[in-house]
């Protein structure tokens, strides 16, 4: 009885810590609202998301609130296009979208043929702002490059914008393994804040 009280409790743990990983992805999102040019959303509008290094078209269409969500999708970049029947085409540049990126775009359309192509041009690049979470993708060629002492990914970390080592330990210094044994023998474990 006893064994099977443990048991069960192993697999009651196993399961509760598996769930915190559905979290964890390795895609991106695109949403946003269609509008015309009243300010009046769009519903029933076609929205493709294009991979333009695989060629693999998302497809989805607005809601009764003009709202739409693409999601799944893999890093890389993207072309972005809006068309619905009595208004011309929306075609937004190519943008790049990161792991775990979420970019949000209000698009407006403009009463016209849908064979006509509305081309949106950004000053700058687009900026994910429904989200305060902050990544960063490290392309092969740069990890490649890069002279890491033993292949610790943690060494990575540090060399992007805005992390800063931390130590965790009283006695320990930035830069230092503080106690966690994760890394490789003989190599430093960096904590980040």
């Amino acid at each position: 009885m006893r064994l099977f009280k443990s048991g069960v409790l192993l697999a009651a743990a196993l399961l509760l810590g598996g769930m915190a990983l559905f979290g964890q992805t390795p895609t991106a999102e695109v949403n946003g609202t269609v509008l015309d040019s009243s300010g009046g959303t769009v519903p029933n509008a076609g929205v493709k998301v294009t991979n333009e290094d695989t060629n693999i078209v998302s497809d989805k269409t607005s809601n009764a609130d003009g709202t739409f969500t693409i999601i799944n999708l893999l890093p890389g970049n993207y072309m972005l296009s809006v068309e619905k029947g009595g208004f011309k085409t929306i075609t937004l540049p190519v943008f790049t979208l990161d792991v775990n990126q979420i970019l949000t775009e209000k698009l407006t359309m403009s009463v016209g043929s849908s064979a006509e192509t509305v081309t949106v041009t950004a000053e700058g690049s687009l900026l994910q702002s429904s989200s305060a979470e902050l990544g960063t993708t490290i392309a092969q060629t740069t990890v490649g490059q890069l002279p890491l002492n033993g292949r610790n990914f943690t060494e990575l970390e540090i060399d992007q914008p805005g992390v800063t080592p931390i130590s965790t330990a009283q006695s320990s210094t930035p830069g230092s393994s503080d106690g966690s044994m994760m890394g490789i023998p003989g190599t430093v474990t960096y904590k980040v804040s």
